[in-house]
């Protein structure tokens, strides 16, 4: 009995809440399951006789009730199934970011040289990849951190980093230059930007220099011919001469101006040779010699013997205010050769490299050898013992389709010699080598060479690489 009251009960609780959701309004009466309504304990129930209530049907059939009539109830309207269809989202894009390590070792160069690398790898990101992707720039400390102006010189969308800067971090690490500089080893390298060996990618001026501790897989080499990368910046020069600090008097102007000048940018003491080859040995002198990073030395003086004898000549320094003269015995009528020397920031460097009416210029280095050919000029190469390969592979490219040219690419002048001090008459015979006809040819060989050995699409494809980029 217990159990059928407790299922009628429930069967009790299931109606209840069946007409609190269908809205039906039962009658009192008591629906007959197969089982009867327990006593309840609040009221008890009498019964006659004093029989026990199962025994009214115990013997027969209940007592006959009315049938119970459900109400009617409105059908149910479906309802339409709308299904919403959920876009799918396409996981976020990771933003490249790259960071350009530079290494300042010894020559300004080095400093454009890492600015160049990162004002490529920006232009790359704006133009072919949609925006998409960050380059920083770190300085790292070397000779000649403090002696150019490379902020200036950084496209305004590379980021600069500092030696402090928590958020270093990137996904890919190009070493530019990669040299022999005291600098952070490889593994403080990996620590600082938070990554391994395969996310760092040393660059290595013209083959000069090996990769250092990197492995050949992280190396690559630039430079022009042979195995080597080539030339990769696209160097532009003013249009006018940059505000110089110096006071100049009209006539240094217009020599300036008019490019009336040889420009020689070679380093050490040929600096002063070369101002002594073209005032003493030239059949025909220049006007004017610009010499950048020329100076006297602390006591304001020049060393004797390396500046000119024969004709008489001014320095003038256009990084600050600095004039000397100098006469020469029984020259009282001979031109003056005016030398133009002192530190010159980049955009007057390769205004005088680009301006100078002469084919030909004086350069050392890698930089300043690279921007001479895309301005067009024959480089006369100041060579060191570890770079000599740096004009062999150029020769070797140029001369491979146009021979004629190698009596104009064998211009160059060690300075590893005993006596390193330029021939007599050196000034003479370019000037007689260099002919309008070859100078023509040469300038063709260039734009024929130059785009084969293009750095920026090894850069690009570099990052496409790593980044999975398209």
């Amino acid at each position: 009995m217990a159990i059928i009251g407790l299922a009628c009960q429930l069967s009790r609780g299931m109606l209840s809440h069946m007409k609190l959701l269908l809205g039906l309004t039962l009658t009192a009466a008591t629906i007959a399951i197969g089982c009867v309504d327990s006593p309840s304990t609040d009221h008890p129930q009498i019964h006659s006789h004093g029989t026990e209530p199962s025994a009214h049907f115990r013997d027969g059939a209940p007592p006959s009730t009315p049938p119970l009539t459900p109400p009617s109830t409105p059908p149910l309207t479906p309802v339409p199934m709308v299904t919403k269809l959920v876009k799918e989202t396409p996981p976020p894009k990771v933003e490249p970011t790259v960071v350009v390590y530079c290494v300042p070792y010894h020559g300004n160069g080095d400093v454009i040289f890492g600015v160049n690398t990162a004002n490529v790898l920006a232009k790359y990101f704006e133009t072919e990849n949609g925006g998409l992707g960050k380059v920083s720039f770190f300085m790292a400390k070397g000779d000649h951190a403090g002696d150019v102006d490379f902020k200036s010189l950084l496209d305004p969308k590379v980021r600069l980093i500092h030696q402090d800067d928590p958020a270093a971090k990137a996904g890919l690490v190009f070493v530019a230059p990669a040299t022999f500089a005291p600098r952070e080893t490889n593994e403080e390298i990996y620590k600082r930007f938070g990554v391994d060996q395969t996310s760092v990618i040393a660059l290595s001026e013209y083959a000069v220099f090996s990769c250092g501790d990197f492995n050949a897989a992280q190396c690559v080499h630039t430079g022009i011919g042979g195995r080597l990368a080539g030339v990769f910046q696209n160097v532009n020069a003013p249009n006018q001469l940059p505000a110089i600090a110096t006071k100049l008097d009209a006539d240094d102007l217009h020599l300036l101006e008019t490019g009336d000048y040889f420009f020689a940018y070679v380093a050490g003491n040929d600096r002063q040779r070369w101002t002594k080859q073209v005032g003493d040995y030239s059949a025909q002198m220049p006007a004017a010699i610009v010499v950048p990073g020329l100076r006297p030395s602390e006591d304001g003086a020049f060393y004797d013997g390396f500046m000119p004898r024969k004709v008489p000549w001014e320095y003038i320094d256009l990084a600050q205010d600095v004039r000397i003269k100098k006469s020469a015995p029984g020259s009282h009528d001979a031109k003056t050769l005016k030398i133009f020397g002192g530190s010159l920031t980049h955009d007057q460097f390769l205004y005088l490299l680009k301006n100078t009416k002469y084919p030909f210029a004086a350069v050392t280095g890698d930089q300043s050898f690279v921007e001479a050919l895309i301005f067009g000029k024959v480089p006369i190469y100041q060579e060191y013992s570890h770079k000599n390969r740096v004009m062999e592979s150029f020769r070797s490219a140029i001369t491979e389709t146009h021979p004629s040219l190698k009596p104009l690419l064998s211009l160059v002048y060690s300075v590893d010699a005993p006596e390193p001090a330029l021939e007599k008459r050196f000034f003479n015979h370019i000037s007689r080598v260099i002919t309008d006809p070859l100078v023509a040819e040469f300038r063709v060989a260039l734009n024929e060479a130059m785009p084969r050995y293009n750095l920026a699409n090894t850069l690009r494809a570099k990052l496409r690489e790593h980044f999975a980029l398209h």
